[in-house]
Formats: C-alpha cells, sequence, structure tokens
C-alpha cells in the first residue's frame, strides 16, 4: 500500500492524492513549528533538499519498474530502440498518473493500466509532451539518446516541468465542472457528476466518501 502525506499531499504524483494519507519524518518533526510561525531559512532550505531527494528517489524507482514490467532488466537498458524507449517512458507516466502503488506493478496489472489510459482523453497529449521533452533532453546530450543515463535525465526534466505542465489540463477540467454547475449554486450535483463520467470524462468518478472530504 502506498502513502501521501498530508503536509505533501500537493507535491504527490496524481494517483496518490487519493491514497491513504499519513504524515511524512519531516512533518512529523517540523509540522507543529510550520503551522505556528512558519520556517527559517535554513530549515525552509532543508524542507526544499528534503522534498527534492523524495521526488528523485521515487522517480528512479518508478523508472525501474517501468523497465522491469516491458521485460528489460539493467543489462538491456541501453540496448533499447526508440520505440521501446518511448514504451517505456509511456509506461513510467502511466504509473506516475494511474497506479497508486507502483512497487507492487506487474506486467500485468501494467496491461490494465494501458487499458485506462485509453479512457484518458489527456493521454495522447501527455504522449506528446513526454516525447517533446524527450527530444529536448536528447539535443542536449546526442551521444547516448536511449542510454539508461540519458533516459534518467529525461525522466528528471519531466518531473521538473509536469506540474506547470499539468495546469492546463486543471484548467479544463475545471471548466468542465463549470458547465455541470446547478442553478449558478457554485456546486454540482451528483447525478450530473456521474453522468459526466458516462458521457467520457473518466476522472469524474470519485467516490462519494471521497468528494465529502474536499
Amino acid at each position: 500500500m502506498a502513502f501521501a502525506c498530508d503536509g505533501c499531499a500537493l507535491l504527490a504524483p496524481p494517483a496518490l492524492r487519493r491514497a491513504p494519507h499519513m504524515v511524512c519524518p519531516w512533518h512529523r518533526e517540523h509540522g507543529q513549528r510550520l503551522r505556528k510561525g512558519g520556517l527559517d531559512l535554513r530549515e525552509s532550505a532543508a524542507l526544499a533538499a528534503t522534498l527534492e531527494g523524495m521526488v528523485s528517489g521515487e522517480s528512479l524507482e518508478r523508472l525501474e519498474v517501468a523497465y522491469a514490467v516491458n521485460g528489460y532488466n539493467r543489462t538491456s537498458q541501453d540496448l533499447l530502440s526508440e520505440s521501446e524507449l518511448e514504451k517505456v517512458l509511456d509506461t513510467f507516466m502511466l504509473l506516475y498518473i494511474l497506479a497508486s502503488n507502483h512497487t507492487a506493478m506487474t506486467p500485468s496489472a501494467s496491461q490494465a493500466l494501458w487499458q485506462r489510459a485509453r479512457k484518458y482523453e489527456h493521454w495522447s497529449t501527455t504522449q506528446a509532451w513526454t516525447r517533446e521533452v524527450r527530444q529536448e533532453v536528447v539535443d542536449a546530450f546526442p551521444e547516448m539518446p536511449t542510454s539508461h543515463g540519458t533516459t534518467v535525465k529525461v525522466v528528471r526534466e519531466m518531473m521538473d516541468r509536469y506540474g506547470r505542465w499539468q495546469n492546463r489540463e486543471c484548467a479544463a477540467i475545471k471548466g468542465d465542472l463549470m458547465k455541470l454547475e446547478w442553478n449558478d449554486t457554485g456546486r454540482v450535483r451528483l447525478l450530473d457528476f456521474y453522468g459526466a463520467a458516462l458521457r467520457g470524462k473518466w476522472l469524474f468518478s470519485e467516490k462519494k466518501e471521497y468528494l465529502r472530504e474536499l
């Protein structure tokens, strides 16, 4: 089971934002001070370094899982073709967006993610963005474009940019919700919310219990 820290939830992958929450070690130690009076410069720098390390470590772990579920071991990771590497990066993004526990991922479970991706209306634009970022990195490091080392650089660049890029998707979702507003109340009826899911807005499928917590 994967968890998202209550304090770090906004930094978690999209799939983990609905996962069971816990408190990470940093927030156990500094959370009360953060709520009361904020952090000094040294503590802020320590927080930034901690979060950067967490994100980088999880990204590399997720990349190794993406290689593994596609059948590539450490020896073969530097020998992939362009199309094979694109599938690895696509798998990485599916794990990031849709899988709440990538550490338990299996080849058969990854195939289920690909089935879900077909219903994800922003998947094609996500794939195009992934290839765009990769091309920029490869242009800067053209010697071994499909090597593991270059792919690590690609993944780190993707994670650095993803939040800003995803803002466009968030704006689109907000627009869809506003279209469902009931009688200028600022609210959306469950009937309309789940009806939109049946018409293809698959993100509008959260359980009632989760929606009540928002």
